[in-house]
């Protein structure tokens, strides 16, 4: 869940508290020593400190990046202009995608559970809709199994002015006057 995710609003009081007791130093540090790290691709060893990598059978954390992009665009269809599933571009969605195969084995049917509930659209109540996404990404993170640590902000998408939207906008027009693009 990230503050560019849509209803990144649902969950910022969470993300503030989890930043304020960090940055307070309320929360025990535990001592870390001597943590194998293996890194699975380029990106992820960049992160690691030693240009040493653990054995293949002796780690303690595994860097992965994952691109979320290529995740979603495997999961989604689209039917008559219409995008499936439900919520693809809502951040607990994403959540999903990126640690749901980390789910602990006795919470997997209650996740699964709670992702239908998401993708039927039958929940009218805003609120409710709210609580059960809340619910939802704690679930996913509870465990610590996979944690995500961090994000790529893409720098090079369009603002809501400058040049890059002005072609933007010239190539609509282009477009619909039925001009090749």
């Amino acid at each position: 869940m990230t503050p560019w995710h849509g209803d990144y609003l649902h969950h910022v009081d969470l993300a503030e508290a989890v930043t304020a007791s960090l940055l307070e130093g309320t929360q025990a540090t535990p001592e870390i020593k001597d943590v194998k790290v293996r890194a699975t691709d380029a990106a992820a060893k960049r992160l690691r400190r030693s240009d040493s990598p653990a054995p293949h059978s002796e780690w303690d954390v595994e860097l992965e990046e994952t691109d979320v992009a290529e995740l979603v665009s495997a999961t989604m269809a689209a039917i008559n202009g219409w995008l499936e599933p439900p919520g693809l571009k809502a951040g607990w969605l994403h959540a999903y995608l990126v640690l749901g195969d980390a789910v602990d084995a006795n919470a997997k049917a209650r996740v699964e559970a709670t992702l239908q509930r998401l993708r039927s659209g039958g929940l009218v109540e805003a609120v409710e809709r709210t609580n059960l996404e809340r619910a939802f990404v704690a679930e996913l993170i509870g465990g610590c199994r996979k944690v995500v640590i961090g994000y790529t902000v893409k720098r090079d998408m369009p603002g809501l002015d400058g040049p890059a939207v002005e072609r933007l906008y010239a190539r609509g027009a282009h477009w619909l006057k039925g001009e090749p693009l």
